[in-house]
């Protein structure tokens, strides 16, 4: 699913982009998903668990543009990604549709 770019002022005055992922983000979110890893041991991977390829990472990126309920968007300062998120469904159930 694409997200429409939406542009908010942070408060030191620079500008945060809120954007969907596009496949030339693969790389930028392979080494995002590395700082974070290596930052906390609260998230589900260590460091060295990110393995993923570049382009094992922009067909990841492809079909959550491509597909109907789910989402993946960054958050982009100063042309650096300073954040992602994204939504995934399950199921075909009516209430998780």
């Amino acid at each position: 699913m694409i997200f429409e770019e939406k542009k908010i002022k942070l408060r030191d005055g620079r500008t945060c982009i809120l954007r969907s992922v596009e496949t030339k983000d693969a790389a930028d979110m392979i080494e995002y998903l590395r700082t974070v890893s290596a930052e906390t041991p609260f998230l589900l991977r260590n460091e060295d668990e990110v393995i993923y390829t570049v382009e094992s990472e922009e067909q990841l990126l492809e079909s959550k543009r491509n597909h109907p309920r789910e989402i993946m968007m960054v958050a982009e300062v100063e042309g650096v990604v300073a954040g992602n998120c994204g939504i995934v469904s399950k199921g075909s159930l009516r209430r998780v549709y």
